[in-house]
């Protein structure tokens, strides 16, 4: 049977008066980083309050 590890990371957004934004390009990046030494992004968990997401945990997996 395969065994697996896991890692969650969080990424969080950039808060001002009127912007709510995470950096697309910089989050593919890291994405394609995790990927390419193995790691499968298994989901995406985003917290939100007042109907805006101001964080998201990632969860990978990879066998060993």
């Amino acid at each position: 049977m395969p065994k697996f590890e896991y890692k969650t990371i969080e990424i969080k957004s950039d808060q001002g008066i009127f912007k709510v934004s995470i950096d697309q390009e910089n989050l593919d990046k890291l994405l394609n980083r995790y990927g390419a030494e193995g790691w499968e992004l298994t989901s995406s968990t985003p917290l939100s309050n007042n109907g805006i997401t101001y964080r998201i945990y990632f969860t990978f997996k990879r066998q060993l």
